[in-house]
């Protein structure tokens, strides 16, 4: 499958965008132009990253301060095949490749984000190189970990100096496994545990309101388990954890979605009248606690002489609803039974 993407066309196409370049001083990047820096919104990650991985055996590299971080990775002699390529993968939602165009590079850079080749790129350039050139861009990805394979389908040659991803992304460490996370929800907090990562030093806590994010890093710990009790009884809350050491972060472990345990306690109240009749009542014990702070409160004085128990829908039958009124003078005791039911909600 392939997508239609801006790709330097030629260095026709080439000449006319650098006359303009040079004729605004602002302006947006445009592939095929210079880009000596990132831009706003942008961050750069140089060629020798250890992040970025280089396959086959003709990469080698050059120093110089034509190239972004006086580094280049290039291959000396056209290839003898297409088996030269660069992996990486990020979390964001952008992406650019700065590369050098030249007069005997490829026009045929295939790069493919998640597994979807985009349209081939060129970076055939003029007799004299064109440095820290911008020649491929994608800005629409969804916020999530993507995978990228550069590599041309001929056996020309190519190369990269940098890349630039959102501000707020990272390039991911290969060198870290992806923990194994677990959830357990209890009343007042989620519990989140995983398994140790070798070369982990700490751990990103992420999460998200929705499946599949954007997450975001709720807190950095060094143990293996979190408990997050920053949350909200009836809101389903979404966790991934990805391990972290000096060179940065490992790709994320498994998605695990939680809630709040909500174990809604229940009581007997059993009231004895003055006339030796007994009243039972199942309530919340919101409900039971309404009616000892009603109790007390008349004790001393205050309050209405009557308290409403709401039955509820309990055998409510042809009723719209079912109500005891209890008089405060005729109560001679009362007696709270707690309980947890067997099915919670």
């Amino acid at each position: 499958m392939l997508k239609k993407l801006k790709g330097f066309i030629g260095l026709t196409a080439f000449i006319l965008l650098v006359s303009s370049f040079f004729g605004s001083s602002v302006m947006a990047a445009t592939v095929g132009e210079p880009l000596l820096a990132a831009e706003q919104g942008w961050h750069r990650i140089d060629d020798k990253d250890s992040r970025i991985v280089y396959s086959g055996n003709q990469w080698t590299t050059t120093t110089g301060p034509q190239f972004y971080g006086n580094s280049l990775h290039y291959l000396p002699n056209n290839p003898t095949n297409s088996s030269q390529t660069v992996k990486f993968s990020f979390y964001g939602t952008q992406l650019r490749i700065i590369s050098t165009l030249y007069q005997d590079y490829t026009s045929n850079l295939v790069i493919t984000i998640d597994g979807v080749d985009y349209a081939p790129v060129s970076v055939t350039g003029p007799s004299v190189q064109i440095n820290q050139a911008l020649v491929f861009e994608v800005a629409d990805l969804v916020s999530k970990e993507h995978t990228v394979q550069i590599k041309s389908t001929d056996t020309k040659r190519w190369v990269l100096d940098a890349i630039d991803i959102d501000d707020t992304g990272y390039l991911i460490n290969p060198n870290l496994a992806s923990p194994i996370l677990k959830a357990e929800p209890v009343v007042s907090k989620i519990d989140l545990s995983w398994n140790t990562v070798n070369g982990a030093t700490s751990y990103n806590v992420k999460r998200s309101l929705s499946a599949d994010g954007p997450y975001e890093t709720i807190a950095t710990v060094n143990s293996t388990n979190y408990s997050d009790s920053n949350v909200t009884e009836g809101t389903t809350y979404y966790y991934k954890i990805t391990a972290v050491n000096s060179v940065g972060e490992g790709a994320s472990s498994n998605e695990v979605s939680a809630s709040l345990l909500i174990i809604r306690e229940r009581a007997l109240l059993t009231i004895t009248l003055n006339t030796g009749l007994e009243k039972e009542f199942d309530l919340s014990m919101p409900q039971v606690n309404a009616f000892i702070n009603w109790y007390e409160t008349k004790a001393s004085g205050n309050g209405p002489v009557m308290f409403v128990v709401d039955k509820g829908k309990n055998n409510i039958g042809p009723f719209k609803s079912r109500k005891d009124y209890i008089i405060f003078d005729r109560i001679l005791t009362f007696e709270v039974n707690e309980y947890v039911p067997t099915t919670t909600e």
